[in-house]
Formats: structure tokens, sequence, C-alpha cells
């Protein structure tokens, strides 16, 4: 009656009770994995947005600066040939940073998420009857 007894408690339902507290506990290892990535996106996208910021900031300065420069000298009247050729080559060059700033300053190095076999374990207790031990029943 009692080995009847242990085979029962070996039953589906038991076993689908075991299976079902461990995958909860794979599950929320899963979400917790999947926040931690989700700040982590996060975060690195207000960085990326800050590194955006100040390279336009530079080049808002560099254009507001070349146009301080031009209404001095518009201002004065006496434009000379080079103050000219110098606004164009400067207007020229910023105009080249600005088209080159996606290609140079906005590039992003993925890489992969590498995930560790051993993340997870599964162990086995050794608690288990050993029946060489258990002598003959005659």
């Amino acid at each position: 009656d009692r080995i009847n007894s242990l085979n029962d408690r070996l039953t589906t339902s038991n076993i689908e009770n075991m299976i079902s507290e461990s995958r909860q506990k794979l599950d929320q290892w899963r979400s917790d994995c999947y926040h931690l990535i989700d700040r982590f996106y996060e975060q690195k996208c207000r960085e990326f947005d800050r590194h955006v910021a100040e390279i336009i900031d530079r080049q808002r300065k560099e254009i507001n600066r070349i146009r301080s420069n031009t209404a001095t000298l518009i201002h004065k009247q006496d434009i000379l040939p080079k103050d000219i050729d110098y606004i164009t080559t400067i207007t020229g060059q910023l105009e080249q940073d600005i088209d080159k700033t996606r290609d140079k300053y906005l590039q992003i190095n993925i890489h992969l998420l590498e995930i560790n076999e051993n993340l997870i374990e599964f162990q086995t207790a050794n608690d288990t009857c050993d029946a060489s031990v258990i002598p003959p029943p005659y």
C-alpha cells in the first residue's frame, strides 16, 4: 500500500505542479531580463539624443558665428574680396560638415547580446533512495 502511495505521488498532477513552480521562476527571470534590457535601451536612447543635440548645437553656433561675422562686415561696408572668399569657404565647409554629420557622427555600433548557457542550470538533488542498500526480501 505504501508503494502505491509513493507511486500516486508521482502522478501527472504532482509533476505538473513541480514543473509549474519552476516555470514560474523561469518566467520571472525572463520578465526581469526584459525589464533590464528595456532600461538599458532607454538609457542608450537618452545618451544618443544628447550626443546628437551636442553636434547640432555646435553646428548652430558655427552658423551663428558666420552670420555675425557677415553682418559685421556688411555693417562696416568695406567688404574686401578676401572677406567674401573667407565667408564662402567657411560656409562651404560647414555645409559639408552638416552633410557628413549623419555618416560621421551618427553611427551606432551594436554588439550582439551574448547569452551564457550557464545562466540557468538545472540541478538534481542526490537525496534519492539507493535501492542497492535494501536487502532482498528472502
